[in-house]
């Protein structure tokens, strides 16, 4: 699920990931569906044209009963699908900056401070006023 998840936020079918990858639209389908395992160097390649860690491929998925009993107790992350741009008005933030800000604003530990951030970026990009207007 992971992979259809990050290939859809991309903006991109399942042919056109295919062809990227060298595979079929068939072989994309069965990656997204479980049915077949990506080796680890098509892995690579779908992450690197997804622009995501090879791991954000993997995330949600559940270890296999018999596998290695630390994998079940170990906290699953959930893929955060972000659009790169909020209006046609907003110029587009690069894929990078977005993820930065993320990783940032995950490394704040206390909550009041993330607030804080959550307020100021509010703020300076107008959400708030936009928000209350719109609800007049």
């Amino acid at each position: 699920m992971a992979l259809q998840q990050l290939r859809q936020s991309r903006g991109l079918n399942q042919t056109e990931l295919g062809r990227r990858l060298g595979v079929s639209l068939q072989q994309v389908q069965k990656y997204e569906s479980g049915r077949d395992r990506m080796a680890a160097s098509t892995a690579y390649r779908a992450a690197e044209i997804l622009g995501v860690e090879v791991g954000a491929l993997y995330a949600g998925l559940r270890a296999r009963p018999g596998r290695s009993p630390k994998s079940a107790n170990t906290k699953r992350n959930p893929i955060l699908v972000v659009p790169l741009t909020v209006n046609l008005r907003a110029a587009p933030a690069r894929e990078g900056e977005l993820i930065d800000l993320i990783r940032s604003y995950q490394a704040i530990a206390d909550a009041s401070d993330r607030a804080l951030v959550r307020k100021l970026l509010k703020r300076l990009s107008g959400f708030s006023a936009r928000t209350k207007a719109a609800a007049q």
